[in-house]
C-alpha cells in the first residue's frame, strides 16, 4: 500500500481491516484457489481502476507510518488485555 499499489490480502490477516473493498484493495477468504483467481482476473479486467485503488492504498498507508507503529500495538494490546480481564471478572 505504501508504495502506491492496490493489495489483494486475506480475512486471516490485519489488512482486512485496513482495506476497502475495491477502493484501495481486495480482501477474499483464505486459503480459497478460486478467491484468489477471481481476485486477479477482477484486477486484469478493471487494470484502468488500479492506479486510482494505488492512489488511495498511498493516502491511507501514509496514515500509519512505521514511526508509530510500537506505539499504536502497545495501545492496541492494552486496551485488549483490559476487555479480556473485564471479561473474566464479569464471567
Amino acid at each position: 500500500m505504501s508504495r502506491g499499489l492496490p493489495v489483494i490480502t486475506t480475512t486471516h490477516s490485519g489488512g482486512a481491516d485496513l482495506i476497502d473493498e475495491k477502493v484501495d484493495g481486495l480482501v477474499i477468504p483464505a486459503e480459497s484457489k478460486a478467491s484468489i483467481t477471481g481476485a486477479i482476473s477482477w484486477c486484469v479486467e478493471n487494470k484502468n481502476l488500479l492506479p486510482l485503488m494505488g492512489e488511495k492504498a498511498r493516502t491511507k498507508a501514509a496514515a500509519y507510518p512505521w514511526s508509530s507503529y510500537r506505539k499504536r500495538l502497545v495501545s492496541e494490546i492494552v486496551q485488549r488485555k483490559a476487555v479480556w480481564v473485564h471479561s473474566k471478572k464479569s464471567a
